[in-house]
């Protein structure tokens, strides 16, 4: 539960940052529960891919994307918790919580 919900509070605090931070090379970014890429932009263009490991050609598709917009972009990848995946855009789903835990 605890892990679930610091996940929402760390993808949105990955967003904060790569909207702040200037332009440059995409970078990984380990977590406990998975791994973040991320390429910041100084247009303030941001693009996210959720289900980066888990979605056919997701990761492709936002790097096109990101490439013709020049935009920065955030691909969430490989995220599990107890070997069942987590979706970062909606971390209680399939803890049986609700919303408001």
């Amino acid at each position: 539960m605890g892990a679930a919900i610091g996940l929402s509070h760390v993808a949105f605090l990955v967003a904060l940052l790569i909207v702040a931070l200037p332009a440059g090379s995409q970078e990984r970014i380990p977590h406990a529960l998975g791994e973040f890429e991320r390429k910041p932009s100084a247009n303030g263009i941001l693009l996210a891919a959720p289900h980066g490991t888990h979605d056919t050609c997701t990761p492709e598709i936002l790097y096109r994307a990101a490439r013709e917009l020049g935009s920065g972009y955030l691909i969430a990848r490989r995220f599990q918790s107890d070997k069942r995946r987590l979706n970062v855009n909606r971390p209680t789903e399939g803890a049986h919580l609700p919303c408001a835990q």
